[in-house]
């Protein structure tokens, strides 16, 4: 993993940047702060599962009172918690990118983007392939050969690997629904849009270089109203999230100390924002998501927080196990894969009675996914290491 700049870092005494001491306070700097995204990358990981196991809808109405808990239980994970996963994935992806990259380089960034191809383009176009086969599959056992065909054959078909899916999206400050897409294998919209905004980073680059903190706001701006442009690969939080990171890293700032000394009233502000957007779940009478115009806000504190939380656990001496920690990239390109599935396990163990057998489906879907995933990339590890890291971008 990739480090800090050379000649600064954080003061979370003075809450403003200072040249580190000596060489042996960066180095210890930047050893926890790699340990802390470390750490992060498996419980962020569940996080993006419970995104996709939304469960059994019981109730879906602006209206939070007279619910049962297990509805505002799976509101409060998969519509709310879980939202902070992906941007932050963007953040460190940002500032991890053109590390220690103090004058720009472009032989550095045309190298960063030839190691990107075989650890993102790659696994993307396969696993992308593997989720047309598995959806081809479906097709088949129900006799549909010709909608087989029309989907592979049609002057369409590209978008298997861009943007066959779409779905409504986030309500901008302007009352616009945005259409979010995905390729076929939905969760790697993420992928694409990493990879897009990372041949973007010249201009981010220049951006902060020529503007400094001011372009930075207003692209802060432009996540919070979500009026910048919604096209397939670009998406405000990505351009965001991924700049901040950018940011951080040109400017020598150590995310995992930059708010540290306030902790405790960011998470005093995330939690307020988070009874807040639990109140906002649900749509107005226009028919439009309401979470659309407070989740941005709580996301933004809610990362500052997790990198404050996660600083403190690392601190302790806690360390995730390699085992999970590794195999978060194939959790998260393998498990939309096999939740249909699971799905229906949990269904038929637990049913749909009541609350709390909703609230153990709910979970064990999750759980049963996720340890599905960790077992296949064991056991790849273990007996086919050339394979694993073939779908796994070499990691």
């Amino acid at each position: 993993m990739e480090g800090l700049g050379q000649n600064a870092g954080f003061s979370p005494e003075s809450m403003t940047i200072m040249p580190l001491q000596n060489e042996g306070v960066e180095k210890n700097s930047r050893e926890q702060l790699y340990q802390v995204f470390n750490w992060l990358r498996f419980p962020l990981m569940v996080l993006v599962v419970f995104v996709h196991v939304t469960g059994p809808s019981a109730v879906l109405n602006a209206d939070l009172a007279g619910i049962g808990y297990y509805d505002l239980f799976r509101r409060a994970l998969s519509l709310v918690l879980a939202q902070l996963a992906v941007p932050m994935f963007f953040f460190i992806s940002g500032y991890l990118f053109l590390n220690r990259l103090q004058d720009w380089d472009w032989g550095v960034y045309l190298g960063k983007l030839k190691k990107r191809c075989k650890s993102l383009l790659v696994p993307y176009v396969v696993w992308n392939t593997i989720g047309i086969l598995v959806v081809c599959f479906a097709l088949y056992r129900q006799g549909a050969v010709n909608e087989i065909k029309h989907l592979l054959f049609s002057a369409d078909s590209w978008k298997l690997y861009w943007c066959s899916r779409i779905w409504a999206g986030p309500t901008d400050w302007l009352g616009v629904t945005h259409a979010v897409t995905s390729p076929c294998l939905q969760p790697l919209w993420f992928l694409r849009d990493l990879m897009v905004v990372m041949v973007l980073s010249p201009l981010l680059w220049a951006l902060f270089r020529y503007t400094r903190v001011w372009g930075l706001l207003l692209l802060l701006l432009g996540y919070l109203s979500q009026c910048l442009p919604v096209v397939p690969g670009i998406t405000p939080a990505s351009l965001f999230f991924f700049g901040a990171g950018m940011y951080m890293n040109m400017n020598n700032i150590d995310p995992s100390r930059w708010t540290w000394r306030y902790r405790y009233v960011f998470h005093a502000v995330t939690l307020l924002l988070f009874i807040v957007t639990m109140m906002c779940v649900g749509y107005d009478a226009n028919g439009r998501p309401m979470i659309s115009m407070v989740n941005p806000f709580f996301v933004v504190f809610g990362c500052i927080s997790t990198m404050n939380v996660a600083t403190a656990i690392v601190k302790t001496g806690h360390r995730i196990p390699e085992l999970l920690s590794s195999s978060a990239f194939f959790i998260f390109v393998s498990h939309a894969l096999l939740l249909e599935s699971c799905n229906q396990l949990t269904k038929f163990i637990f049913g749909s009675g009541n609350a709390l057998m909703l609230t153990l489906r709910y979970l064990f879907t999750a759980f049963i996914a996720i340890a599905t995933c960790v077992l296949c990339y064991w056991l790849l590890r273990k007996f086919a290491p050339r394979l694993c890291g073939f779908l796994t971008g070499q990691r």
